[in-house]
Order: C-alpha cells, then structure tokens, then sequence
C-alpha cells in the first residue's frame, strides 16, 4: 500500500518517480496507491470531467496498480491552505486505509508512505500500527531539519498569514524523527541525507535516488556535441580527469548570455539572488537574459524585484514537462539553484538528472552533495548560494570566454549507474520484500 500526496496523472519529479517505479512493482506484486485527487500544481482539479478522479473513486490505474482517490483542499500558492490540504488528505489516508486493509484478505504485506506531504508519512506510520504491518517512510527532502527554517521559508512571499508557535515546529520535529526511529525502514534520494539520519540512530536507511524523465525514443541530448575538439575531449576524460581544467568551449551566439531556469519559483530556490546577479553582470559590462519557466509561491515577489532592479527577466509560467526541452536548446546555460540552508546540503534536486541527461551547461548554485556531482561528471560550474558577485562573475566570464561544453558521456554514464528506474526499483523490490510480512 502506497500512500502519497503527490501521484501521476500529475506532473512533477514525486509523480514521475512513483509511475516509474509503480510500473515496475506491478510486474510480480499488487499495489493499492492512496492519492488525492489530481490537483498538482495549480492547486485546484486538473481534470474536471474524468469521474474516475473524483473524491472516493476507486480502480485500476495506468501501470495495474489500484488507486483508491483522497480529498483534497483547493489552494493557491499561500502556505496555510497549502498545509490544510495536506492535513486533509493524510487523516483521510488513515481512515481509508485502515478500512480497506482491515480485511485479512486485503491487507497489504507493507505499506509505503512519501514525503513530501508530511502529514501523508505520519498517516502511513499511523496505518501500519493500526494494521500491524511494517512500514516504509520516503523522505525526498531533509524532513524534520528543514522545519528548523520555517522563519525564512515567506522571505520572499507574503502569502505566510499565520505561522505555528515554535513549541508546535518543535513537537512536530520530535515525532517526525521518533517516526523515522520507528518505522522499518527510511527511504531517501542522498547519501548525505542518509547519513544524518544513521548518525540520529535510524537503524534501516536505504538510499533510492530519483531518476530523470527519460528522454524521447532517439532523442539526442540538446547540446549535440559535433567537434574534434570535443570528441577528443570525451576520450582523454577516459584516461585523465585533470583534462577538466581546460575544457572545450563554445562560444556563445550574438547577443546576451541565455540563461534558463526551469522549475519551482519556491521558496528554497533562492532565485532573487539570481534576478540580483543578472542585474550585476550588467553593471560590470555584460548583458545577460534570465527566462524563468515555472511558477511558485515566490514568483510576485520575483517580478517585483526584477521590475526594481530593471533586470532583464522573462517569466513564462508553468509549462509541460515535454516543452522544457525547447528552452533547454534556447539557452547557453541552465540554473540549478537552492538556499544558502544547512538541510539544502543534503538535496539534490531532480532538475539536475535531467539536465544531466539532455547535456545542457549546468549554473549550479548549490552546496553539498549536489555541487560534488556537478563537479564529478563535468556538466557545468559551481557557485555558493547566496553569493551574487560569484554568480555574476561566472555570467560574465560564460560571455567573454564561452560556455563549457558538458560532458555528456561522464555524465550519463554516472545517470545509468546511479538513476536508471530498472534498478530503482529493484532497488525497492528488495527492500519491501526484506521488511514485509509474507503472506501464509
């Protein structure tokens, strides 16, 4: 049993990882998925005439999984409704499961539950003492240690109406990691988040990275490396890694430096420092383009600051997942970006697989686990966060110099190692047989 807030026909990394791994499970195992109905990222439903996503509805689903569909709360991009919805889903989630698995015939060898949506892990903790099943928690972010930055999550938003006492922040980080103690096994995508909660005394912690959308069948990635240069570039990085030091540039065309950020306008991406650094680029002589594709609780405050400083942004809202390809192709480089916050070491977020894989130039301001990776596989440059000289300067020298090409060959050969979904979910498939309770 598999409870998540977040689940395909939605789209968004959470829902991109669950279809690919549900679709595997389902080969040699049933799988029940309690979900909301689909209202991901507009926070109202997305598929209105489609009965089969109404609240209550229960059936089969794309991959033969059986989908059982959860209220939700309609919401905007403030924080307070955002959290109802969540809270909503997740007792909804207890009541349902509970219901569903109470029949011996029906309940579930081991139950699944994913965060994000906290309140979906602790519903899923909750089932599974109920149920007397073991349970598996997912955690894609540094849960409870990033409830420790609640002060800064509305620095750029103004849509935080009202925020919990410290003494709740506090309970809820107490059951969280007392869940995570508890539960048979965690679940993260890093090995450095692993490592913290191994450190906290997590016995089972199990590392299952997220994967890339996969490309189009015969789809070449969007920087077609074609030169000699860099074809031997891609040999001697075989033999020797320190031909990273003189990488095989392209020069940018006519123009200013394309940069495009695609994702989350939220507020852990830190994107007002990047609309500060391409008004600094300019001031030092350099002209830089920023186009953000995608929409959050921070884009207001993101236009008003670009109108302010008259940088050169362009805001085009959320997208298809299929359309992000053509703006890959439009721009010398693409921004990997997270604040300057200790628990944001310890992410590495999707956006930077599929940049991997379709070999775009990578401006990752990142630490952490996030900023190695980047470096190993050679796909672009690394900043501090928070650091708008840094970022600015890189810009400018992108402009005069040229962009590195990536190394495309480095980096899916590290993307098959580490991200391929057939291991994943073999990966998985261990993991949940290991801790379940075979049935007699």
């Amino acid at each position: 049993m598999l409870l998540t807030h977040y689940y395909p026909p939605e789209e968004g990394p959470p829902q991109r990882r669950w279809g690919a791994l549900v679709a595997r499970l389902t080969n040699d195992h049933e799988v029940v998925v309690l979900s909301p109905t689909p209202h991901y990222p507009v926070g109202r439903r997305i598929f209105p005439s489609y009965p089969a996503f109404d609240v209550g509805s229960a059936g089969a689903g794309e991959y033969g999984e059986h989908i059982v569909r959860l209220p939700y709360v309609p919401h905007g991009r403030g924080l307070g409704l955002r959290t109802l919805d969540q809270a909503v889903a997740g007792f909804a989630a207890i009541a349902v499961g509970i219901r569903h698995g109470l029949p011996r015939a029906r309940r579930p060898d081991v139950i699944v539950a994913s965060a994000p949506a906290l309140p979906m892990a602790l519903a899923g903790y909750a089932v599974g003492v109920v149920l007397r099943r073991p349970v598996v928690l997912e955690f894609r972010d540094a849960w409870p240690d990033l409830i420790d930055h609640r002060k800064e999550w509305d620095t750029l938003t103004t849509s935080i109406r009202w925020r919990p006492p410290a003494r709740v922040s506090e309970a809820l980080v107490r059951t969280l990691t007392h869940v995570q103690r508890r539960c048979a096994a965690v679940v993260t995508t890093t090995e450095s988040f692993a490592a913290v909660l191994r450190r906290r005394g997590v016995e089972r912690v199990v590392v299952i990275r997220n994967g890339p959308r996969p490309p189009e069948p015969g789809a070449d990635p969007v920087r077609r490396p074609s030169s000699a240069d860099t074809a031997a570039l891609e040999a001697a990085l075989e033999q020797d890694t320190s031909v990273a030091s003189a990488p095989t540039l392209r020069a940018i065309a006519d123009g200013p430096l394309r940069v495009v950020y695609v994702g989350t306008t939220g507020r852990a991406q830190g994107l007002d420092d990047v609309i500060r650094s391409v008004a600094r680029a300019a001031e030092l002589g350099s002209a830089v383009h920023l186009r953000i594709v995608g929409s959050g609780a921070a884009e207001g405050a993101l236009r008003a600051l670009a109108a302010q400083l008259g940088a050169p942004v362009e805001f085009l809202g959320h997208v298809q997942q299929s359309q992000a390809r053509d703006h890959y192709a439009w721009a010398d480089t693409a921004v990997v970006s997270l604040r300057d916050w200790k628990p944001l070491e310890w992410t590495v977020p999707s956006k930077l697989y599929e940049l991997m894989q379709e070999g775009v130039h990578v401006t990752a301001v990142v630490r952490g686990e996030a900023a190695e990776i980047v470096r190993q596989t050679l796909v672009g440059s690394v900043v501090p966060p928070g650091d708008v000289e840094a970022l600015a300067g890189l810009w400018v020298t992108l402009s005069e110099s040229g962009v590195p090409l990536p190394s495309t060959h480095r980096s899916r050969a590290w993307l098959a190692e580490h991200t391929a979904y057939d291991a994943l979910a073999g990966a998985y498939t261990a993991l949940l047989q290991q801790v379940g309770i075979r049935r007699g």
